[in-house]
């Protein structure tokens, strides 16, 4: 499921639909097992906007877990995902811990990456 362009149009559609929902929060559990058990990474991000919509500070924290704790090769598989969980991470840091904990993430990325 979602192997093609025409499945990541419906899934797309999905995703909106999904948005609509009232109480979400049924929702994190599967998402969170989906991202963790998916192998391919433009499909993961599917996983990740689901959780977005769910939003909350479990989704937060799950989210900068998988930026700040992926060992180097699975952040190489997943280079799609992070960007989508780095995108979503910065919609879900409404807290000024959050927003802190986000930002010295960027920057010890930032600099990992030669651009400080």
């Amino acid at each position: 499921m979602f192997r093609n362009n025409q499945d990541i149009h419906y899934c797309k559609e999905l995703v909106q639909y999904f948005s609509l929902i009232t109480d979400k929060h049924a929702f994190f559990h599967p998402a969170i097992q989906f991202i963790k058990e998916e192998p391919e990474d433009r499909v993961r991000c599917w996983g990740i906007d689901i959780l977005e919509l769910i939003g909350g500070d479990e989704a937060f924290d799950f989210l900068y877990d998988l930026l700040d704790k992926e060992d180097k090769d699975t952040k190489k598989k997943y280079r799609n995902t992070r960007f989508f969980a780095l995108r979503s991470a910065k919609h879900l840091a409404v807290s000024e811990n959050q927003q802190t904990k986000l930002n010295r993430l960027l920057k010890h990325l930032n600099s990992s990456c030669g651009r400080e």
